[in-house]
């Protein structure tokens, strides 16, 4: 006879994924990469299922070098001419919250160039997967060297 999968409450599974938060496990719920089901009013998880980490975009290697440019505000227009990233995309990843907003000079939207040099490096790197999102939720590429699930 086969075993029941072992289940437990949402909040106690947070404190067994590695700086996971209750955000951040319930899209990975909501996609099926962590088996998930609702009891009564409360998401209880599958054990077996539950990623040993979670990663963001703080954690990457990449982005802390770029410490240095972090809080120092560039227009969209100027971010895409410096990083040569279609301002379109620029936009996509400011709405995603990919890329912060610092402030406003005059009528332009300043955006925080420790994000956009971030954003922009991976794009350029991983120009083979166009048309996909290259980042997850986090903030963290989608490759094989950070994968969290």
């Amino acid at each position: 006879m086969a075993a029941l999968p072992q289940m437990i409450p949402l909040k106690a599974a947070v404190k067994k994924v590695r700086g996971a938060t209750i955000e951040d496990l319930r899209p990975l719920i909501e996609k099926g990469k962590i088996k998930g089901v609702e009891i009564n009013g409360e998401i209880y998880v599958e054990t077996k299922t539950l990623p040993k980490s979670i990663t963001r975009k703080t954690d990457v290697p990449e982005y802390k070098k770029l410490k240095h440019l972090q809080g120092i505000g560039i227009s969209l227009s100027a971010a895409s001419r410096k990083y040569k990233v279609p301002i379109q995309t620029i936009f996509r990843w400011k709405k995603r919250g990919l890329v912060r907003q610092v402030g406003v000079e005059k009528n332009k939207v300043l955006i925080d160039e420790q994000d956009i040099a971030y954003c922009a490096h991976f794009y350029h790197l991983l120009s083979e997967t166009q048309g996909q999102w290259l980042f997850d939720s986090n903030g963290v590429p989608r490759t094989r060297d950070y994968a969290t699930v």
